[in-house]
This record gives C-alpha cells, sequence and structure tokens, in this order.
C-alpha cells in the first residue's frame, strides 16, 4: 500500500513535540486502515524529507510507534506495521491518569494501593484476551488549546478508561466518537455523564456487609472515624451512611460516637481524647490511610483491638499487610473490576454496559465475634 503523510496540522502551527505529531499522523493512517499489518513505515531519512524535520526527530517518532506496540524494527529491512497491532481484534486501551506519578510518594497509601489494584487488573485482563493496555499522564486543569493537543494524542487509543470524574472534560469529548469507561462508586454513580460507560462496584452494598458483620460479631453499639481535611462533603457522607445502617440494624449510634476530624494539626492527641473512652463496641474507619496512626494510638492508650474495642473498613487491602492484629475490611476489588473491564471489551467492541463486581468480606482478628456489654449511658440515637 502506498505510504501517505496525514498532516492534519502543520508542524510550525503545534507546540507539542514534533516528533508526537509525525507519530500521531502514523497512528491515525494505521487506525483507519490506511496502513496495514506488513506495510513497510518510511525511514528516519524519508520522513525527515517529507516532514522538513531533523533525523533525530524522526528516530523519536519511530520509537513511539516502537513504545506503543505499532511497529517492529527489522534492522536493515526497516520498521514494519506488527500483525497484532493491525489486527481489527486487537484494541487499544488506555487508563488516563492525572498523577504526575503513581507511587507512595506522591499519593496516600490506599490511594496508591487502589491504583495499583486497578492497573494489575487492566494488565491482566488484557494477557488473558489479547488486548493492548497502556497508561498515560494527561495533565489536568489545562487551557483550551493543551486539552485539544491531549485529545488529539488520546484519540490514538480505540478505548480510554479513567477513575472517577479526573479529567472530566476530556472524557466527555473522548465519549463523542469513541468508548469510555469511568470506575465509579455505585453509591454516587449518579455523577456519571450520559455516554460514558461505568464499571465499579457498589459502595453502598460494602457498608451493608460490614454492618452485617459487625451485627453478628454482637456488637450493640458503633461509631466512625471521618477525615475531612479539605472540605469535602463527600468524605464524610460514607460515615453518616453507616451510621444510618447500623441504626436500622438495632444498633445504638449517637451522634458522639461519629468522630470527625476537620484538621489534620493534633491527630494524635485527638485520638487519645477518643481512646480515653467511653468507646462503642465496633469503630468504623472510613479512611483506610488512617488505620495504622489509631493502632498506635490504641497500643499507646492499652486500648486492645478486638477486645476492647473492634474495627473495620472498606479498602483495598494492600496496605494492611503486617498489620496486627489484621484488620477486618470490605475489599474493594480494584483488580477484578480491571480484568472485566478488558472481558467486556474483548467480547464487545461497543459494549453498553460494564458487569459491576460485588465487593467481598476479608475477616481478621479486628472484630471478634462476642457478646459485648451495652454502654450504660444512653443519649439520642443517631438518625
Amino acid at each position: 500500500m502506498a505510504y501517505t503523510i496525514d498532516k492534519c496540522k502543520s508542524t510550525s502551527q503545534v507546540k507539542e513535540p514534533i516528533y508526537e505529531t509525525v507519530a500521531s499522523s502514523l497512528r491515525r493512517q494505521i487506525g483507519s486502515g490506511k496502513l496495514c499489518s506488513g506495510d513497510r513505515i518510511p525511514s528516519e531519512r524519508e520522513l525527515a524529507q517529507q516532514w522538513g524535520i531533523s533525523r533525530g526527530t524522526a528516530r523519536l517518532a519511530l520509537k513511539e510507534l516502537e513504545n506503543y506496540g505499532y511497529i517492529e524494527r527489522q534492522g536493515a529491512r526497516g520498521s514494519f506495521i506488527r500483525n497484532a497491532v493491525a489486527s481489527s481484534q486487537t484494541r487499544r486501551v488506555v487508563l488516563a491518569f492525572p498523577e504526575k506519578a503513581i507511587s507512595p510518594e506522591a499519593l496516600e497509601p490506599e490511594n496508591w494501593a487502589y491504583s495499583s489494584e486497578i492497573f494489575r487488573g487492566l494488565i491482566a485482563g488484557g494477557v488473558q484476551n489479547d488486548m493492548q493496555v497502556f497508561f498515560e499522564h494527561f495533565q489536568d486543569e489545562v487551557s483550551e488549546t493543551e486539552q485539544r493537543r491531549q485529545l488529539e494524542r488520546l484519540r490514538g487509543y480505540d478505548v480510554a478508561v479513567f477513575v472517577g470524574a479526573q479529567l472530566n472534560e476530556i472524557q466527555q469529548e473522548f465519549a463523542v466518537d469513541h468508548t469510555v469507561i469511568r470506575i465509579v462508586d455505585l453509591n454516587v454513580l449518579s455523577t456519571t455523564p450520559v455516554g460514558i460507560l461505568a464499571a465499579g462496584f457498589d459502595g453502598l452494598e460494602a457498608l451493608k456487609i460490614l454492618v452485617g458483620h459487625m451485627v453478628d460479631c454482637g456488637c450493640c453499639s458503633a461509631g466512625a472515624l471521618s477525615f475531612n481535611f479539605d472540605d469535602s462533603r463527600a468524605k464524610v457522607t460514607r460515615s453518616e451512611q453507616f451510621m444510618r445502617l447500623a441504626a436500622e440494624r438495632g444498633v445504638y449510634v449517637p451522634e458522639s460516637f461519629n468522630f470527625h476530624f476537620t484538621d489534620r494539626k493534633g491527630l494524635k492527641t485527638q485520638f487519645d481524647r477518643i481512646l480515653a473512652g467511653p468507646l462503642p463496641n465496633f469503630i468504623f474507619c472510613n479512611h483506610a490511610e488512617y488505620i495504622i496512626d489509631f493502632y498506635q494510638a490504641a497500643y499507646r492508650n492499652s486500648v486492645e483491638i478486638g477486645r476492647n474495642c473492634m474495627i473495620g473498613g472498606i479498602a483495598t487491602g494492600l496496605t494492611f499487610k503486617g498489620l496486627i492484629p489484621s484488620y477486618t475490611y470490605v475489599r474493594v476489588p480494584m483488580f477484578e473490576i480491571g480484568e472485566i473491564i478488558m472481558k467486556t471489551l474483548a467480547e464487545n467492541s461497543h459494549p453498553a454496559s460494564i458487569p459491576f463486581v460485588s465487593p467481598i468480606l476479608v475477616t481478621g482478628n479486628s472484630t471478634v465475634p462476642v457478646v459485648p456489654q451495652p454502654i450504660p449511658h444512653q443519649e439520642e440515637a443517631y438518625v
């Protein structure tokens, strides 16, 4: 097949790296079928002449295509489009994220674990279903010009996956003519825009599982730890839902046991004050990243977790390895969500929906089936 140059933008008008413009042009031709499996890609010299660029820039463009799996270099013969890329059965799925680094240094521990499980699930699903998976950073809150450039980059993929409302404007723009999947908590599904597929789990179901376990352990009073350091109402809503669900099951949940922290400073002192009592039989820790701090405070105050007070939460669980006593939590199935996304895409290139995945209870020694004594001091119950 003859090679054609697809200059939708003049290189003099684009501020992004020129090699990305050249690579994007070639990707569009591959995706549209202008270039097919086995076709030879122009050499560095040919690209340099056709685009009016240096051979070094042309080399970077070819390197990008190679890194993304579009082409393979065959020594002196040149570069050729890979069969797997050109196959109509192979789809390119990208997880787009705004964080500059997905690492424990850049994210809270549980948020890092959350992202890591999604990555692992998408990769595993890609391997199982012979699909390509990519991960790419897109800066959030950019100018309209930069957003157009980001959309141009994104159009090198068939499907884009996002976590929650991150990069919301790009999600909605890309969804006009591509498949967009947003990983969400079904409990807040109403925020998902029309035209974007929702995948994820039901946070309310997770809370009900935890409350059911608490009742099975014989707890007759409960409270919640909620941390809100950036004035985000959404961060305390789950604690309130937990308290209401517990009250519906006949558990005593006074407002005084709804421990709400708004100042990161003095957290140690505030924990010590709570642990001085009285304590409920069970405490729901709304934010997993602070559970270790609470364990340390319990040790300082001679409160035996699992005996003097039970505790549990909702999390991925990766950050709890080695925690003593072992922590009871409802596992957010992020790995399985990644897998089901890839499986669904493999079965249907344009799915109407993505199956949701049920959370799983993981019991540890922080909860023990007993029949604790009710707290003698009675207050108005939480409603």
